[in-house]
């Protein structure tokens, strides 16, 4: 019929894809603290941690190949085109097309332990958290088809020391000038490890993990000024800058088709500026008790180093991947106490970012910036730590586009 749709023969006409994923996590802690007063008071906290993760996956991707489809009616369903008549080796015939990639087991293991302590004196608090963290990550990726062939192995044995330092000077009784210095690290999940290639459910590319990860380490450096005019009210102001050494970044690279990766920069940083406020409306009007506004906005600027002798990419400077230039969040929350019911009305603008970082001549993927609303409805029911929760998100429709 006229305006149908008609099966064509590309890669994904009649692709069938199963997978079996088991994820086991465990994970021990022990934890002492103490308080302690004088001339000053504080706590100290110290603490031993595991935690284990092991992954077993398997994939097995089938297809409905077309050999001869003359005088059949390609606009019928998948359901008529591929099952009775038509499905024999004539017309389409089922073939395995699993990959040598297709499982993979990992394994990663964090001992870790840290001491932190909170102490105030006089108008000053100092609060200091240091961690030491062994982690081993291993990914073995086997060819179930020919078990001679040699498997690909990721094997990361890391040591880091994360820590977080903040220094708060008391200016007055409701408001503050803090300063934070931090170290995280950011590993590589499973996924990105492994060479097993996927396909995005709606669009997009082909995916594909990078066994030539490392971990990213990111020192932030935070200075900010708080004012708290009443009990649920804020009003801050920060400035802030982070450094990223060997950052993971998405990529997309050419081929016999586009295929999206990950790959570590040399480095970036960002810098830049975030406003807050958090306004009860009850201090205009007593009616409005119930309602509390809450906006942010965020300015950033960024910026990617690459080795051109070790690195693909096409562009060698522009912003960190994924990092959008402006953030801006408008809440407006009713929370009304009396029928335990709070509902959030959330505006939000996320600005322009590269979605995928262009390799080997191929342009950037640049995400636009876009407006979304959503309407989340919290009802908490009489049974004591229960609750209904209804969320709905980009209510007006609001597309994603993206261009390279």
């Amino acid at each position: 019929p006229e305006g149908a749709y008609r099966l064509t023969d590309n890669a994904q006409s009649g692709f069938l894809y199963y997978n079996d994923l088991e994820d086991q996590l465990s994970d021990a802690a022990l934890d002492w603290s103490t308080f302690f007063s004088g001339s000053s008071i504080g706590t100290l906290k110290v603490g031993l941690n595991t935690t284990q993760n092991d992954r077993e996956f398997q994939g097995r991707r089938l297809r409905y190949f077309h050999r001869n489809t003359f005088g059949i009616d390609l606009t019928q369903s998948p359901e008529d085109l591929f099952t009775g008549e038509y499905s024999n080796p004539r017309n389409f015939e089922l073939e395995e097309i699993t990959r040598s990639t297709d499982a993979y087991i990992g394994d990663q293991s964090i001992t870790a332990g840290y001491l932190q302590t909170d102490l105030a004196w006089n108008r000053w608090r100092f609060i200091v958290g240091l961690r030491y963290e062994d982690s081993q990550i291993e990914v073995v990726t086997q060819d179930r088809n020919i078990q001679t062939v040699e498997p690909i192995v990721t094997t990361l044995d890391e040591q880091a020391v994360p820590f977080s330092l903040s220094l708060v000077y008391q200016l007055s009784d409701r408001m503050n000038l803090r300063s934070v210095a931090s170290r995280t690290v950011n590993r590589p999940t499973f996924r990105e490890l492994a060479p097993f290639t996927y396909t995005h459910i709606v669009g997009g590319y082909a995916v594909q993990g990078n066994p030539d990860l490392v971990s990213a380490t990111i020192d932030s450096y935070d200075l900010r000024w708080e004012w708290f005019p009443g009990a649920r009210e804020v009003v801050a102001a920060s400035l802030f800058y982070k450094s990223f050494d060997d950052p993971i970044e998405r990529v997309v690279i050419p081929g016999a088709e586009f295929l999206e990766t990950f790959a570590n920069a040399q480095a970036a940083e960002n810098f830049g500026l975030e406003l807050e406020a958090r306004w009860n409306l009850g201090g205009w009007m007593e009616a409005m008790e119930a309602f509390t506004l809450i906006s942010n906005y965020t300015r950033v600027e960024s910026e990617v180093e690459i080795d051109p002798e070790s690195s693909a990419a096409t562009n060698e400077k522009r912003p960190l991947a994924g990092q959008p230039d402006e953030i801006f969040n408008f809440v407006l929350e009713w929370d009304y106490d009396p029928f335990d019911s709070l509902v959030r009305l959330l505006f939000n603008y996320t600005g322009d970012r590269i979605w995928l970082a262009g390799a080997f001549g191929l342009p950037d993927v640049i995400e636009d910036g876009r407006f979304t609303l959503d309407l989340t409805y919290i009802q908490q029911l009489p049974i004591e730590r229960l609750s209904i929760k209804l969320t709905g998100r980009n209510l007006t429709n609001e597309p994603w586009t993206w261009s390279q």
